[in-house]
């Protein structure tokens, strides 16, 4: 698979333009699909190319239809991580024109349906924008500066008698053999990046639940402290309160109430704000590809702020015992000499 940049110029500043697509997409109603687009395509300016044909070989691999170019036309690719159904359905639309871009002061029309076909088995290697052109035209736009990577998958026969984790893993036994490393080529299966990405998870897991308790106590303790502290300041006020005959049930209820607002408001606040942003965080970071699973993630993240506000509850039942036994001292009678 051949992919370069365009070094027909030194100014690699909109050396690629597409004004008639970005004028289509400004006459459509306001939506959150039409601004979205808006803002991933104004950094198109300087997109990467593929070579057709060897698209066209990853296209054979999938089982899908080969893409058909003359030599003044391009087609988009955008990695299915970048865009959802709705804001594809608006651009092939729009390519159903023939949009006419520029693309290094040459005229080129932009045709067929957007490419999302992945290319690479690494998911977190993508790509947000790239221009797919006729070998002629590739190679004149790179000047044969471009770099290469090899795509391979199992054959049918290969993952007939085994499983195909054990496909891959002898696969990876045998390019270890040759020594493809010693030969600084890098390679990569899918087992091996799902590994990676299963070790990222759980790393990010364990280090957010373990910072999340350490952040969880230490705040509760310092509140709690605080408070204690501040009521032992204030003692003689109680005592006061004590001796013009407020009893200890009044005193306790009263100190109750002080806990509650002291601790219970922010707390009220944090929850809320988390609701609103995580929702905010899956509707703005979160890939197509999981939408659907939003909903299910939010309860998971609404019974995880619950979970800690039960935490928050029974951090307020401590400070309020340790409240009512101060009090008590305070309710015992000093002997005046």
């Amino acid at each position: 698979m051949r992919m370069g940049h365009i070094r027909t110029t030194e100014k690699y500043e909109n050396v690629f333009k597409m004004d008639a697509v970005m004028e289509a997409i400004d006459r459509l109603p306001i939506s959150e699909a039409k601004e979205t687009l808006q803002n991933n395509l104004s950094y198109t300016d300087k997109p990467r190319i593929l070579c057709l044909s060897d698209y066209n070989k990853i296209l054979e691999l999938a089982g899908q239809p080969k893409l058909e170019l003359n030599q003044d036309e391009a087609a988009i690719y955008i990695d299915a991580g970048f865009i959802d159904t709705e804001r594809t359905e608006i651009l092939n639309e729009i390519l159903l024109g023939h949009p006419k871009a520029e693309l290094d002061g040459t005229s080129i029309y932009l045709t067929g349906e957007i490419q999302t076909t992945s290319m690479v088995t690494d998911r977190s290697i993508t790509l947000s924008f790239a221009l797919i052109l006729p070998d002629d035209r590739f190679f004149y736009y790179t000047q044969n500066q471009y770099d290469v990577y090899v795509d391979a998958v199992f054959d049918t026969d290969t993952t007939s008698d085994i499983s195909l984790m054990n496909a891959f893993s002898e696969t990876n036994d045998q390019l270890d053999a040759i020594g493809l490393s010693k030969m600084n080529l890098k390679y990569e299966s899918y087992l091996q990046n799902m590994g990676r990405q299963l070790f990222y998870i759980v790393a990010a897991s364990y280090i957010t639940i373990y910072l999340a308790i350490i952040f969880i106590v230490v705040a509760n303790t310092i509140m709690g402290v605080q408070f204690l502290m501040n009521q032992q300041n204030t003692g003689r006020r109680y005592q006061t309160l004590a001796r013009l005959g407020a009893t200890y049930d009044t005193l306790c209820k009263c100190a109750r109430k002080q806990i509650q607002w002291f601790m219970g408001l922010p707390v009220l606040v944090a929850a809320i704000s988390s609701i609103l942003g995580v929702k905010a965080l899956f509707a703005g970071i979160l890939s197509y590809r999981v939408e659907e699973t939003t909903h299910g993630m939010l309860l998971v993240s609404a019974a995880m702020i619950f979970l800690l506000l039960v935490v928050e509850c029974l951090y307020m039942t401590v400070v309020k015992r340790s409240s009512d036994r101060y009090l008590l001292t305070l309710m015992q009678p000093n002997r005046e000499e």
